[in-house]
């Protein structure tokens, strides 16, 4: 199989930049683009400008420049994600309608901001969870913060159940959202709004998944009937 392009991945001013960041803006780009298995770490050196010592220096491995890549906005969507549901918190309770809303905005921010590529990549990661152990270790104390929320919403399910619906609600908000103008497209709604609306419905669909009954019930919940 062709090796995907790799002319003009970086524009010529970000050709200046440190080679770490070199690396992951192209790496962000092409497995966008092409899907993580179709590109190789050669192609992402040489569309960065670099060389395999670099590469190796930087990250060690095409592994590790996913888990760096992966690394590279999550503390900052976290942070983002825990000040819009701190400032709920504030007023009570959250609902699962509030849950939604804070996994899913500052997804919606950074597809404003133009790192579009960088939420499908994350993605494509969270789907194959392809990194194994380094998943977990990028996202341990993150899951920890979403259960307690979720907890507080729905305190009758079991932690299973909370861990697997969180787990498809933020897969569910970073395919759709890394894809929102081919959704806007596909509902109609291509335009200044279109993204908007498809954000509607993306949350709207989430509130759903959370809010929905279970068959299972937490100890808890057994031992208060």
């Amino acid at each position: 199989m062709a090796e995907p392009g790799r002319d003009d991945v970086l524009t010529p001013g970000e050709r200046d930049l440190p080679t770490d960041r070199r690396l992951l803006l192209a790496a962000e780009r092409l497995f966008a683009a092409h899907g993580v298995g179709a590109v190789s770490l050669r192609t992402v050196i040489s569309a960065a400008g670099a060389n395999v010592a670099s590469v190796h220096y930087h990250f060690g491995s095409k592994e590790e420049l996913l888990a760096a890549l992966l690394r590279d906005r999550t503390d900052a969507l976290h942070r983002r994600r825990m000040a819009l549901m701190d400032a709920v918190l504030a007023g009570g309770d959250p609902t699962c309608r509030d849950i939604a809303d804070g996994l899913a905005r500052p997804l919606l921010e950074l597809v404003e901001q133009g790192a579009a590529d960088w939420v499908r990549v994350v993605g494509q990661i969270l789907t194959t969870r392809s990194l194994g152990p380094q998943l977990g270790a990028v996202f341990e104390g993150q899951w920890r913060d979403w259960d307690r929320i979720y907890g507080l919403a729905r305190p009758e399910l079991t932690a299973s159940t909370r861990a697997f619906r969180l787990a498809q609600a933020l897969d569910t908000s970073i395919g759709v959202l890394g894809a929102a103008e081919g959704y806007a497209d596909w509902l109609g709604q291509s335009g200044p709004g279109g993204v908007a609306v498809v954000y509607g419905e993306l949350v709207d669909a989430v509130v759903g998944m959370l809010e929905a009954e279970s068959t299972r019930r937490s100890d808890t919940a057994h031992s208060n009937t």
